[in-house]
């Protein structure tokens, strides 16, 4: 009895794990003392990523598992590239908003483009 609890718990919690909707779709957020101006990203399907709005970061790859979302690219700086990885933990995404949470714990919200 206890084996088949602990098989329904693990095939429950991977269910669960699995079943975190998918980011794919363009999201934005106001860049901040800029009114009306809005940044953000793109994920498309097959893995491909493009920011919006930010030249200085060229977002290539995204890359979801579960509640995992990592963002690979360039970033432009001083006339050179340099190449970065950044990770995240999606703590919501629904048809309107996706809210992450970065390696600080900072939440950054951003809106689905219509």
């Amino acid at each position: 009895m206890k084996k088949i609890f602990i098989l329904a718990f693990m095939t429950a919690l991977c269910w669960a794990c699995n079943n975190t909707p998918s980011v794919q779709g363009e999201w934005t957020k106001p860049v901040p003392l800029q009114k009306g101006k809005f940044h953000g990203m793109r994920f498309e399907q097959g893995g491909k990523a493009q920011s919006i709005n930010i030249p200085q970061f060229q977002y290539e790859t995204w890359q979801q598992k579960g509640n995992k979302l990592t963002l690979t690219g360039k970033m432009l700086y001083g006339g050179e590239s340099f190449l970065f990885t950044e990770s995240y933990t999606i703590k919501a995404v629904n048809p309107a908003m996706l809210i992450l949470i970065n390696n600080a714990g900072e939440e950054i919200v951003y809106a689905r483009k219509q």
